[in-house]
């Protein structure tokens, strides 16, 4: 069997997985989306963020973003509901001032800090660097700056590459 960087024994998985990171979008589609509609978290995670971000060369879908990144939550992916809240608070084109979708986003925002402490307090380094946004920005908690620097300063110290 093959582990990726996500934990996932599926050697195909990894490999479309290990694509998708390297922008060979349209190679690995397929294999992501069979693995999505057979409720892998991850793989909804992906196809939810990709459809928000215009991957695949399909244009943005809001409408099937915001529906695998609700299976994707439901399934128990830790930054699912924090790309969920984004999606809602970021945009009016899908949700409008439409007061149930804020008390989603506010109810996945709770929910995605609370994720993401837990796998951040687990030693997860890109939850780490989630949780450090979430503090700076108060998703989910009282905005807090020092947290924020803390698990910023966690996150890289853990080999975190991305931007903090």
């Amino acid at each position: 069997m093959t582990e990726s960087i996500f934990g996932i024994t599926e050697p195909d998985l990894a490999a479309a997985i290990k694509q998708w990171q390297n922008g060979d979008y349209k190679s690995c589609f397929a294999v992501i989306e069979r693995y999505a509609q057979a409720d892998h978290a991850e793989a909804q995670a992906i196809l939810g963020a990709s459809y928000a971000t215009e991957h695949w060369g399909l244009g943005k879908d809001r409408e099937k973003a915001v529906y695998w990144l609700e299976r994707a939550t439901v399934n128990g992916h830790p930054t699912a509901p924090l790309n969920l809240a984004l999606l809602f608070d970021s945009t009016n084109l899908l949700v409008g001032a439409d007061t149930a979708r804020d008390d989603v986003a506010e109810r996945n925002y709770k929910l995605a800090f609370e994720r993401c402490k837990i796998g951040a307090e687990g030693g997860n380094v890109a939850l780490m660097a989630a949780l450090a946004n979430c503090y700076a920005s108060g998703w989910g908690t009282a905005p807090d700056q020092e947290l924020a620097k803390i698990w910023r300063a966690k996150a890289v110290a853990a080999g975190y590459k991305g931007q903090p």
